[in-house]
This record gives structure tokens, C-alpha cells and sequence, in this order.
């Protein structure tokens, strides 16, 4: 008995000290996604934020980037005024994933998300989501006003947030390129966003 306790005990142990929090997945020197920002420069940005305050640092990515919010498992970096990433860790069979979403906000925001395992070594996105298309996005629409939003519509803008916990906030930008007439005509039959959540393999549409 004393030996499963010791044993249940140390595989505990080992899970804690193996999970990584937010900021240590930031400061590996193996993240593609923030490489070109050195690693003593991201342990100074994460310390400046810890303490309150907002280090800035300057044309290393083409603009201003600092750390906006950051919480154990998720993280949002301003890159410019054009782009942010937004990171967060999900479980998934026991181990953890970096979930990556980089939105760029000129004309109009529109997301790619990236996943990626602890080491950064990146994953078929496409077993862990599947984007919403037009139709995901329209509600109370027959056939013929979706042809008529269709013809509108060229193509889709979507912002990915991943603010919320075990979510993905899907919000269309058609108020940001279309021109004002034609999103006025479409407007009464596009969802405000749609929310996608994490069931311990990928995000599906929720219900």
C-alpha cells in the first residue's frame, strides 16, 4: 500500500515539474513564432510585465511588440499596430499543445492558427480544427439569400481569439473591408462570432 502511494506520489511529482507555464513556452529559444525577439529580451518582457509594467521593445518585428495580458496558459503579444499572437497551452492525452493565433489586423483582422507540441515542433492543424467557411458564419438564410451573400462576399475574414479559456472565438470582419452599403444588406444574417471548444482532441463548433 505504502508503495503505491510512493509510487502514485512521484508520478505526480513528475507531471507538475513537467508541465511548462505560458511564460516558459514564450522564452524557449526553440519558438519559431517569436525568434526573432532573443531570449534574454523575452525573459526581460516577461519580467517587466510580472512587475506591472510594459516593456517595449523596438523594430525587432518590424514594430512596437510588448506583452498585453499574460495568465498561466495564455499569453497575447503585440507585435505592431498591424498583428498580434495570441498562445495558449490546451491538455490533449496527457500532454500539452501550444495553440497559436496570429491575427493580422490591416484592412481587415483576419487569424491563422498554428498548433504546436511543448517542444515547438509544429502539428497538422487540421486534425485539431477546422476553420468555420461562409455558411458556418450565416444564419437564417434559404438558398437564394445565400447565393445573394455569396455574390457579395468575395472572400472570408475571421479573427481567432483565444482569450477565453478551452475556446476559440471565431468573429468575422465584413464591416472592415466590405463597402458600407453591401454590409448593411448582409448584416441581419451574419453571426456576431461563433465559439469553437476544446474537447480534449480539437475544437468543435459549439452547440
Amino acid at each position: 500500500m505504502k508503495q503505491a502511494l510512493f509510487i502514485a506520489l512521484m508520478l505526480f511529482a513528475f507531471t507538475t515539474a513537467s508541465a511548462r507555464s505560458i511564460s516558459e513556452v514564450f522564452v524557449d529559444e526553440a519558438s519559431p513564432v517569436f525568434s526573432k525577439i532573443d531570449k534574454t529580451t523575452r525573459l526581460d518582457m516577461v519580467d517587466y510585465f510580472t512587475a506591472g509594467q510594459k516593456k517595449v521593445v523596438h523594430d525587432q518585428m518590424d514594430g512596437d511588440t510588448y506583452i498585453e495580458s499574460m495568465t498561466d496558459d495564455y499569453m497575447k503579444v503585440v507585435i505592431s499596430t498591424s498583428a498580434t499572437v495570441e498562445i495558449r497551452l490546451v491538455d490533449s492525452n496527457k500532454r500539452a499543445i501550444i495553440v497559436v493565433s496570429t491575427t493580422y489586423l490591416l484592412p481587415a483582422a483576419d487569424s491563422r492558427i498554428d498548433f504546436y507540441d511543448e517542444s515547438w515542433h509544429q502539428l497538422d492543424s487540421r486534425r485539431y480544427v477546422k476553420a468555420p467557411v461562409l455558411d458556418d458564419l450565416l444564419v437564417d438564410v434559404d438558398k437564394k439569400r445565400r447565393s445573394e451573400i455569396e455574390s457579395i462576399v468575395d472572400f472570408t475574414l475571421v479573427s481567432a481569439s483565444l482569450a477565453d479559456a478551452d475556446t476559440i472565438v471565431f468573429t468575422p470582419s465584413f464591416d472592415k473591408y466590405l463597402p458600407t452599403e453591401d454590409y448593411i444588406a448582409i448584416r441581419p444574417y451574419v453571426r456576431t462570432s461563433v465559439v469553437y471548444r476544446w474537447n480534449g482532441k480539437r475544437y468543435i463548433p459549439s452547440k
